[in-house]
């Protein structure tokens, strides 16, 4: 079943050809959390946030309550997933 921590959306941030973007999508799809992709090259909301936190690379990966992971940090990424089920369980 899906996991989906109260209204809290985990969002990703991507551009095509990103590998390291897909690896993210990838790890949340396997974790079951559920998750949006924003492809900055066709969403102008998209460049703008990124711009707005001074992400200079994708992935970018936010959810509330986490400070946005920039980058590919798998470590930081486990740790939200682990995060995320955890909560789910309780």
């Amino acid at each position: 079943m899906p996991c989906w921590k109260g209204s809290e959306l985990i969002t990703v941030y991507t551009q095509p050809g990103c590998r390291p973007c897909k690896r993210v999508l990838r790890k949340l799809a396997d974790a079951k959390l559920i998750h949006r992709s924003v492809d900055v090259t066709t969403d102008p909301e998209g460049m703008r946030f990124l711009r707005s936190i001074d992400a200079k690379s994708v992935p970018v990966v936010v959810a509330d309550g986490y400070q946005p992971i920039v980058g590919y940090q798998p470590d930081l990424l486990s740790y939200l997933i682990e995060t995320y089920l955890e909560d789910e369980d309780v």
